[in-house]
């Protein structure tokens, strides 16, 4: 190199002038390598590989932020499942609203290649009860809104779009639960007078009841003949309200509904009990909450379990309520305890007399709540058990068609 040459150069060169250029150089580089990481991370974010993990490739322009989460509960394979999710499919909310998760308790290529191929994303959970289904569903979740199917249910094809609006109207709902239409087994609809229990009542009401988040005690007050807290499929909420309940679904065996209504209950959010039956409930010979096949001895001994089961969930969300301080909720579910431990020990045998008459004495308190008034006729017909335990047990088996 000829130094001297250079040297030569260096008293016509302005410093300023060079300092000018060697700033607008670096500028120049800094621009094209800030550029450069743009376009890289654009490719990343959009490559097939990542929309693969999160849903299917053929449907990149779903993952869009989706405003409801659709989750799908199947525990093992049975017919009715891919019929629930065409009924998702077929909403009339724009598909690039909700996404679409399915909890399989089973594994099946035929049924995973369907999920992916329609957009959606199965989650494989075997061995596990519906409520920690749940929560796996709420941890891989990316819409504000949570809104379960039971894989023998059915939405109607507005339920979506319905959902949307009562959330978008109010920026403070935290649940929405509607009512629902009885289907068979056959996917037709039944008559409520062949479906014994809350299931089956009629709710008459014409417009939502909307149970302020500043006045609960007044609002739960009026919730009667609603069954506020019955049916995965007929409630949306807020995945921020699930995500507070996560330790106490894990311990829970089903009952999932019950817990997920009293978190919103023991909220400051408001709750919509709205009329229309937007949720088609399917009642078939598998539904565990109904006695099911078997001998008459099979089968009540099917309702036994379950009558147990529902006692151990609802005192795991009675320490939710008591945890929360919230003394109308605890109320009720101190109820629906009540009732649950008279209706054990209806479907159980050899049980005295005397332990009806406490039973039914510890009721009385609870007589304008909700999960008493809901069944009135049972708790009435709980009478023949103090006249003849042997009586009431008849009558009882007969009215839940064991016998």
């Amino acid at each position: 190199m000829n130094l001297g040459l250079v040297s030569s150069f260096r008293p016509e060169v302005d410093p300023g002038c060079a300092a000018l250029k060697l700033i607008d150089r670096l500028s120049s580089v800094c621009l094209e390598v800030i550029k450069g990481l743009h376009g890289l991370c654009a490719r990343r974010m959009h490559s097939p590989a990542r929309v693969t993990e999160v849903r299917a490739s053929s449907h990149p322009q779903e993952l869009l932020d989706p405003f409801v989460s659709v989750v799908v509960l199947a525990e093992e394979p049975r017919p009715y499942l891919r019929v629930a999710i065409e009924s998702v499919l077929a909403q009339d909310l724009p598909r690039t609203r909700f996404e679409l998760l399915a909890v399989l308790g089973f594994k099946d290529p035929s049924i995973e290649a369907y999920l992916l191929s329609i957009g959606a994303r199965p989650i494989f959970a075997p061995r596990t009860s519906v409520a920690v289904k749940m929560v796996l569903a709420t941890e891989q979740s990316r819409a504000p809104i949570l809104a379960f199917l039971d894989d023998d249910d059915m939405f109607e094809p507005t339920r979506l779009r319905t959902i949307v609006d009562a959330f978008q109207s109010n920026l403070r709902l935290g649940l929405f639960r509607n009512q629902q239409t009885i289907i068979g087994s056959d996917g037709g609809p039944l008559a409520p007078s062949l479906i014994g229990g809350p299931g089956g009542r009629r709710w008459n009401a014409r417009s939502p009841l909307i149970i302020d988040g500043g006045h609960k005690q007044a609002g739960l007050d009026r919730i009667t003949i609603q069954r506020p807290d019955f049916n995965d499929s007929s409630l949306a909420i807020r995945r921020d309200l699930v995500e507070q309940a996560i330790p106490y679904l894990r311990r829970l065996e089903g009952r999932a509904d019950t817990l997920l209504f009293f978190v919103a209950a023991c909220s400051e959010l408001s709750i919509q009990l709205d009329p229309r039956r937007l949720t088609r409930y399917r009642v078939h010979q598998d539904n565990l909450s109904l006695a099911g096949g078997g001998t008459a001895l099979q089968r009540m001994d099917r309702l036994v379990r379950y009558a147990r089961q529902i006692q151990a969930d609802y005192n795991v969300t009675r320490e939710f309520v008591r945890a929360h301080d919230c003394p109308s909720a605890l109320r009720l579910i101190d109820a629906r305890i009540a009732m649950a431990r008279l209706i054990l020990a209806a479907r159980e045998s050899g049980v005295p007399r005397r332990t009806f008459v406490r039973l039914i004495a510890g009721l009385l308190r609870y007589w304008r709540t909700y999960p008493v008034r809901e069944d009135l006729q049972g708790m009435l017909s709980s009478g023949l058990f103090i006249v003849s335990p042997s009586l009431g047990r008849a009558v009882y088996e007969h009215r839940l068609g064991v016998r």
